[in-house]
C-alpha cells in the first residue's frame, strides 16, 4: 500500500484544515460508491455510519486510543454526486483525471481547544485520518487491512502547511 502524507491548509475564512489527496485507478463513480455506500464504507471504516442523501445523518465512532472525541455525529451539509459531499466538519471532493482515473480530496476542518496546543491537535488529526485514508485505498485495491496498526507519527514528518499553526 502506498501511503501519502496529509498536509495543513487554511481556507478563506481563516479555518485550518487537514487534507489528504489520493489519485486512484478507478472511475469517479466507483470512487463515489466507495465513499458513500455503507457496505463499502464498512470495509475500511467500520465505525462510520452514513446516510448519504441531502439532510442525511452520519455517526463516527473512532476505535482504539483516540486523541479527540470518540464519537461525533451530524448531518450531511452538502451533496453533489459524484463530485462532493460535506459530512460535518469534513468533506470529500472528487475530480475526473481520465476514463478510469480520479482524484479524491478529503478535508477535515480542525477544532482547536484551549487545553491543548494547536500543533498537538493537528498531529493527532493528521495521524488518525492518515490511517483511514490508507485503509480506504487498501480496500479499493482489495488489500488486507490491519485496523490495529499504529497511526503515523506526524511529529517526525515534514508536513506542508505547518506555518498555518
Amino acid at each position: 500500500m502506498t501511503s501519502q502524507p496529509g498536509r495543513l491548509g487554511q481556507d478563506t475564512n481563516g479555518d485550518i484544515y487537514v487534507e489528504f489527496v489520493r489519485e486512484l485507478e478507478i472511475s469517479i463513480e466507483t470512487a463515489w460508491t466507495w465513499i458513500t455506500d455503507q457496505a463499502h464504507i464498512e470495509r475500511y471504516f467500520p465505525g462510520f455510519k452514513l446516510d448519504a442523501r441531502p439532510g442525511g445523518t452520519f455517526e463516527i465512532w473512532f476505535g482504539g486510543v483516540c486523541e479527540g472525541p470518540a464519537h461525533v455525529s451530524g448531518t450531511i451539509s452538502q451533496i453533489d454526486p459524484p463530485s462532493s459531499i460535506g459530512i460535518g466538519a469534513s468533506s470529500w471532493q472528487l475530480e475526473v483525471l481520465g476514463e478510469h482515473q480520479c482524484r479524491t480530496i478529503f478535508r477535515d476542518t480542525l477544532n482547536f481547544t484551549p487545553d491543548r496546543s494547536r500543533q498537538d491537535i493537528a498531529l493527532a488529526v493528521l495521524g488518525g485520518w492518515h490511517n483511514y485514508m490508507d485503509f480506504f485505498t487498501a480496500a479499493i485495491a482489495g488489500e488486507p487491512i490491519d485496523f490495529s496498526r499504529p497511526e503515523p507519527d506526524y511529529s517526525q514528518l515534514d508536513v506542508q502547511g505547518w506555518h498555518y499553526l
